[in-house]
């Protein structure tokens, strides 16, 4: 998937498919302190031997933003996911919000792109991180790298737990 500057992405089709380093405008109006997009997080207590308990998102606010690309401005739209966002505001113990800020550097998965009614270029973005293209790129690897591992164990216990059955089996019969 192509890495794309501002004159890229103005010569790019519409239903393309790109990757974007650009800042969060100044011109991104605040929604929570100084998020300009976030998610909200809630702690869920453990229960048994797992007392630490986990984050979970429970809610996010993913607002057309305004982004700047080599000079020029661009408009993010859709219903993007945030991912490995940095700035963290405490609410309460058990409630934080993680977003983005104006000024950010952000790595951008998006599609579509298309001149709006007032010339500027609109396009959707489906993952935003806090970072660059390659921190996109290098946090997505990762999880396809853990997925991966993932499946391996799990395959590697079906295939022992079928062979434990299988000669379970055998020996019953004999």
């Amino acid at each position: 998937m192509p890495q794309l500057d501002f004159r890229g992405l103005a010569a790019a089709a519409p239903g393309s498919e790109f990757l974007l380093s650009a800042r969060i405008s100044e011109r991104n109006p605040l929604l929570h302190q100084d998020l300009v997009a976030y998610e909200i997080e809630h702690h869920f207590k453990g229960t048994g031997t797992s007392r630490a308990g986990s984050w979970s998102k429970t809610a996010s606010r993913t607002p057309e933003l305004f982004i700047e690309l080599d000079g020029h401005e661009a408009v993010l739209s859709g219903e993007y996911e945030l991912i490995g966002v940095g700035k963290v505001i405490s609410v309460k113990p058990d409630e934080r919000y993680r977003g983005l800020s104006r000024g950010d550097l952000v790595g951008i998965y998006g599609v579509s792109p298309q001149k709006d009614d007032q010339g500027r270029i609109r396009f959707l973005g489906r993952l935003v991180t806090i970072g660059n293209a390659r921190t996109l790129i290098a946090d997505q690897e990762l999880g396809l790298r853990v997925s991966a591992m993932v499946g391996y164990v799990g395959l590697l216990l079906g295939a022992l737990f079928i062979g434990i059955a299988l000669r379970r089996a055998v020996q019953r019969k004999a």
